[in-house]
């Protein structure tokens, strides 16, 4: 996500304005279209979010075989804050995944590079992300745990498209390598929200 840059308004027309004046009134005119007159520091988001995981080969502790891959759905929450205009941003992302075997609740903090053009924002980001997954009873079992806290390297791309003044769609691609898991190791992700800016 990121923040809507200001463009110059557009003029009224000379007979309407010389109208207003005789009147002695003075024309305002309300910017309705993205990035008129104002800017904006902060945005929210909401969203779809997906992940594919890939776990490393482990011994099970009832016998029964564990998933060297796996599939995540579920949403995310966003939030991000412009930091340097048209370059830097920082974003915390609040993503909610699950499947029939285990929930996960990851809080990913990116800076991100931003560079605007018209509507389209393209980005490229680096940060961090803390994890709490939860392994559902028979899962739990195989595991030999119920829940495990992971810390990881997150690399992200994508774009923002900035559709009015206040809203923009947002889709971005990730990974993160986690190096402190016996159980995981690399996940995939993507993301599409929609987010207001103000």
């Amino acid at each position: 996500m990121s923040t809507a840059t200001a463009h110059p308004r557009d003029e009224a027309p000379a007979g309407e304005e010389a109208q207003a004046e005789e009147h002695g009134e003075t024309k305002t005119q309300e910017p309705d279209e993205l990035g008129e007159e104002e800017e904006y520091r902060n945005g929210f988001g909401f969203g779809y979010a997906h992940s594919f995981h890939l776990l490393k080969d482990r011994q099970s502790a009832d016998g029964s075989e564990l998933p060297n891959r796996e599939h995540l759905w579920g949403f995310i929450i966003l939030y991000e804050r412009i930091l340097i205009e048209n370059w830097l941003t920082l974003n915390i992302a609040k993503p909610l995944l699950f499947n029939r075997e285990r929930f996960d609740s990851p809080l990913d903090i990116v800076l991100k590079g931003i560079y605007r053009k018209n509507e389209w924002e393209p980005f490229i980001g680096a940060g961090i992300s803390s994890n709490i997954r939860v392994f559902k009873r028979e899962r739990e079992e195989a595991e030999g745990k119920g829940i495990e806290h992971s810390f990881g390297i997150v690399v992200a791309v994508g774009f923002t498209y900035f559709i009015r003044r206040h809203w923009g769609i947002e889709f971005e691609l990730g990974y993160v390598f986690i190096p402190d898991s016996d159980t995981f190791e690399h996940e995939f992700s993507n993301v599409l929200a929609a987010a207001y800016y103000f």
